[in-house]
């Protein structure tokens, strides 16, 4: 919601992108170690219940990326629990979501940009004048 909110608000875009991954990146790398740490030390009990069995599921058909590229989706920090939770090594999963991360904020940084630039071109179409 940052680069959105930051690009409607007119702020440099290339800043609020370059934010935005930082933050994102930030709070996903300290939510991977966490939940690595209670994963390595949490005795291994399989709860079978029905969202680990759909979570599993999700995991098997798309792997690592297809979870990580599914972040805006299903938000990143799920993606990562996931991919933790299926046994994918830390670095993996950081891996992973560091690409998608940038790649969405990117994509979304300019589809936002040029978005915002339509309203100069179309002033009718923009609900926020």
């Amino acid at each position: 919601m940052a680069i959105p909110i930051g690009i409607v608000l007119n702020f440099p875009v290339i800043p609020v992108v370059l934010l935005s991954i930082v933050g994102n990146l930030l709070s996903v790398y300290v939510f991977i170690w966490l939940v690595d740490k209670l994963r390595r030390t949490k005795k291994s009990t399989k709860n079978e219940g029905s969202r680990r069995k759909r979570a599993l599921r999700f995991f098997q058909r798309y792997g690592v990326p297809g979870v990580s590229f599914a972040g805006p989706i299903i938000c990143f920090h799920v993606g990562a629990a996931i991919a933790l939770g299926a046994g994918t090594s830390r670095q993996y999963v950081t891996l992973w979501q560091t690409i998608a991360i940038v790649v969405w904020s990117v994509a979304l940084g300019i589809a936002f940009a040029f978005g915002v630039n339509l309203f100069d071109y179309f002033p009718s179409l923009n609900v926020f004048s």
